[in-house]
């Protein structure tokens, strides 16, 4: 492959951001006002797609790597809170994403970070070329703090790789780019190795793990109509205390089991005004999906998403007049 090895976006909006990840498939849940523009760096090299990105606002990602795909993902940034998968992050934390199996990310705020999808066949060479054990197993996420000097070799390739982008040198012939390739794979492969168990600062730690405990409640969460949600319910299915279980979603997401659910019923409202038809309505987009109290969610939807309802479906008419 020959050519410009860059697509930068800038401008983007959070939903429009979701389209431009490359080798996973997800969404995110906004838990504030977006403060800055989401930004997007894309650099394709070989069967790697490279992703420098900036998160705008505070959000929750989840989604899954592509079949096929493993991912990494590595904060750039601090936005004062950073988990993933309920693992408290920073910018020594290297998170090895296996192939469809759903993860999490939280931020509380701005934040900007890198994400490599590497394909299957690679990681499986290094298996081959390696008389190592290759430590994470290839069907669990890995999430740990690295090595300083390989995690600042590891980003100083792909930041150049970036760079050189910005100033008119990223165009590279086959060899250049199979040589880079194989000096980003070999850092990943090095980086990846070295990731030891991220430390939480959480204490009293529950018995069951906080996947099975966050995997019972959010999969209730989903088949439940909030208006018929008890914490005392909750907490039975999940298996915990109530206190353990705030713990638990304070530390993976930074709001409380409730929030959590509003904020995901949120963006599926804003969704469904986004596709609004001529003869839609606020109140009648509120009422599928259970929402009565229109003041309180129009003042609720305008904290998160820094725009009245209204204004959304007005912006989608004027954009489509015919639709």
């Amino acid at each position: 492959m020959r050519g410009r090895l860059v697509n930068r976006i800038t401008g983007l909006k959070f939903d429009e951001f979701e389209t431009t990840m490359r080798g996973v498939r997800g969404h995110y849940i906004p838990v504030g006002s977006s403060t800055r523009d989401w930004q997007m760096h894309h650099v394709p090299l070989v069967d790697m797609d490279i992703m420098v990105g900036q998160n705008g606002g505070g959000a929750i990602y989840e989604g899954a790597c592509h079949a096929g795909n493993f991912g990494l993902f590595i904060p750039l940034s601090e936005p004062g809170s950073l988990a993933v998968n309920g693992e408290q992050a920073g910018t020594t934390t290297l998170s090895w994403l296996v192939p469809e199996r759903e993860f999490r990310v939280y931020n509380s705020d701005v934040f900007s970070w890198i994400g490599v999808s590497v394909a299957g066949e690679t990681v499986h060479q290094w298996l081959d070329l390696t008389h190592e054990d290759f430590r994470p197993d290839l069907h669990s996420h890995r999430i740990g703090a690295v090595e300083g000097a390989l995690m600042r070799r590891l980003q100083d390739i792909i930041q150049r790789m970036a760079g050189a982008s910005d100033t008119g040198n990223a165009t590279m012939d086959d060899a250049s780019q199979a040589m880079l390739h194989a000096q980003l794979s070999w850092a990943i492969y090095e980086a990846v190795q070295s990731a030891g168990g991220a430390r939480s600062a959480a204490q009293g730690r529950p018995r069951l793990s906080r996947g099975v405990v966050l995997g019972r409640a959010l999969q209730w969460l989903e088949t439940t109509d909030s208006d018929s949600i008890y914490m005392t319910d909750l907490c039975k299915v999940a298996g915990v205390s109530s206190r353990t279980l705030h713990a638990v979603f304070m530390e993976s997401f930074g709001v409380s089991p409730y929030r959590f659910l509003v904020l995901k019923r949120l963006r599926k409202i804003h969704d469904a005004l986004k596709q609004a038809g001529p003869g839609d309505t606020v109140a009648g987009v509120c009422r599928r999906f259970g929402v009565w109290d229109f003041g309180r969610f129009s003042d609720v939807y305008r904290r998160v998403y820094g725009v009245l309802p209204s204004g959304v479906i007005a912006s989608n008419r004027r954009a489509h007049p015919s639709h």
